[in-house]
């Protein structure tokens, strides 16, 4: 996790100018039909920003949490109406928020970062600060042509790269309901890179 956030840090204004221009239309949609807006939303793993100043656009009231200080201090450059918005906390982590303080979260390319014995403490803490009955969506890559057997990529990141049945059983012990969409090409074109968003109601 330390290379991975080492390489968010060193690389985050050309991360940013690359991820920044791609629209998720399909996920935002997804958003929109699961979270009512105007409701209070926390995005895991923020990145560029681009999604949680999509969010704040449609009218969600959003906080942006991200573990790389060179993200966070790169996206209000970008994304200025964020500046109060930004949250630094590496997962798993016990957040400041109380329980049942969001209405939902998302999270994109986020928790494919986290070693495997890393999501059930994470996934309960995400448990916590939701409401019941409360909607989380999570976009995971399926497949990756990009990672070794060690479960690393080209640029030192961890990737988790698990099957979608393990990705299920890791939510619904967490105390989530599931469902999930189709896999999805990349949209930054890349070859041998599928992705599905998972639909999460905690019970």
């Amino acid at each position: 996790m330390n290379e991975t956030i080492a390489y968010y840090d060193q690389h985050a204004a050309d991360f940013c100018e690359k991820h920044d221009a791609v629209r998720l239309d399909p996920f935002h949609k997804a958003v929109r039909d699961n979270i009512p807006l105007g409701s209070k939303i926390i995005e895991i793993g923020c990145g560029s920003g681009r999604d949680a100043a999509r969010s704040l656009q449609d009218g969600y009231d959003i906080l942006a949490l991200d573990g790389s200080k060179g993200l966070l201090a790169e996206i209000p450059k970008r994304h200025p109406e964020l500046k109060n918005r930004l949250i630094f906390g590496i997962m798993p982590c016990k957040t400041q928020f109380a329980n049942e303080y969001f209405d939902g979260f998302y999270s994109v390319a986020c928790l494919m970062h986290l070693y495997e014995k890393d999501l059930p403490p994470t996934l309960a803490e995400l448990n916590r600060i939701i409401k019941k009955g409360g909607k989380g969506l999570v976009s995971i890559p399926t497949t990756r042509n990009d990672v070794n057997d060690d479960g690393v990529d080209d640029k030192g990141r961890t990737m988790n790269v698990m099957p979608i049945d393990l990705w299920i059983k890791y939510f619904e012990e967490a105390g989530f309901s599931v469902t999930h969409g189709e896999e999805e090409p990349d949209k930054l074109n890349r070859p041998g890179v599928f992705w599905i968003t998972f639909i999460l109601t905690k019970k």
